[in-house]
């Protein structure tokens, strides 16, 4: 049987681009019990605040001290297997991330240029299916709630075809006072020859200005993500602490973000809204679920994903509350809370 590795991933937004490593320079005393590595062009105080660095690195500590307590939540077969614990913490700038495992004392730190740039401008041309998501199409289905928690699994299509032209996304996410799109994002280099095909989890938050997202951008926890033709269980919280958080778990192509090791992996996924929102019910108009093709009016792309076991504040979604679907080169098919998307632009 192969090894089953947990891991926990957390970001502040979903915008990652690997960089080559690069000597860390000298280390702060505060950093002398993790390995440090920066990437190429950076050093400590110089373009990263070595007290940035160091609130990372406890930050990471702290939190993966709380997970290791909510293991056994995780239902692990075997409790003794190693667990992998990775979290990592994006800004606008510098990718920021941290390792370790159950069973050795060693502890990594890796910091990155953050080489994405997200343009602003407004596009003229928006979808009906990818309204958030420009350029593209897809199917859409909104439901009608404002409650503040969304749960579902979320099939990772087995098969897929595309001509390499937009990047295809499953998502959920809520509308009001902010648009969210909150899911997976598809990529295939990914892998330990960067060869395979993956799905990242992905997270954007929009106060309206819709932007235009970047199709070649692939950097979310680097060469790892969900595996194909798995079930990748999601909560979307409005308001958790403040933020907007994205959980999922699922079985990963990789055991570690640079798949160093390519055992099976179980993987806890937490993303975290960089920005604190403190949204209630008030600021939520409605819910939706998507499986679009975004970044291009004229890629092609087919591909089949169910959404099942929909549910908000923990309660089943009733028929009544879901709208009359949205398709785009899609077909929208719903059973009580289960819905299934078929995108084919062929």
């Amino acid at each position: 049987m192969k090894k089953k590795i947990l891991g926990l991933i957390m970001a502040s937004t979903m915008l990652l681009v690997i960089t080559n490593g690069a000597n860390a320079g000298t280390i702060p005393e505060q950093l002398k019990d993790v390995n440090l590595e920066l990437g190429n062009g950076l050093s400590l105080d110089e373009n990263i605040a070595t007290k940035q660095v160091i609130d990372f690195a406890n930050q990471s500590k702290n939190e993966i001290a709380k997970l290791k307590k909510e293991k056994k939540t995780f239902n692990l077969k075997n409790k003794e297997e190693n667990v992998l614990y990775s979290y990592t913490l994006v800004d606008d700038e510098y990718i920021y991330s941290f390792e370790t495992s159950e069973d050795s004392d060693v502890q990594n730190v890796k910091v990155f240029k953050n080489n994405y740039t997200e343009k602003k401008e407004n596009d003229s041309i928006q979808t009906v299916a990818a309204a958030n998501l420009p350029d593209g199409y897809g199917g859409r289905l909104k439901i009608n709630s404002n409650g503040t928690s969304f749960t579902s699994s979320v099939y990772t299509p087995s098969s897929l075809q595309t001509d390499g032209k937009g990047t295809p996304y499953i998502y959920a996410g809520f509308s009001g006072k902010y648009e969210t799109d909150l899911g997976l994002q598809y990529n295939s280099n990914r892998g330990a020859n960067q060869n395979e095909v993956a799905w990242a989890p992905y997270m954007r938050v929009s106060n309206g200005d819709t932007g235009k997202l970047d199709p070649s951008y692939n950097g979310v926890q680097f060469k790892n993500g969900f595996a194909p033709g798995v079930n990748v269980s999601t909560i979307i919280y409005a308001n958790n602490n403040g933020k907007i958080r994205l959980k999922q778990q699922g079985y990963a192509i990789c055991a570690d973000m640079n798949c160093n090791n390519t055992t099976d992996t179980y993987m806890v996924s937490i993303v975290d809204s960089n920005n604190t929102y403190n949204l209630g019910s008030t600021n939520i108009n409605s819910w939706k679920v998507l499986g679009v093709l975004a970044g291009s009016e004229t890629g092609k792309v087919k591909y089949t994903t169910e959404i099942n076991d929909i549910k908000i504040d923990n309660q089943v979604v009733q028929s009544s509350q879901f709208n009359t679907p949205d398709e785009e080169k899609a077909t929208v098919t719903r059973t009580g809370n289960n819905v299934k998307i078929q995108v084919n632009g062929y």
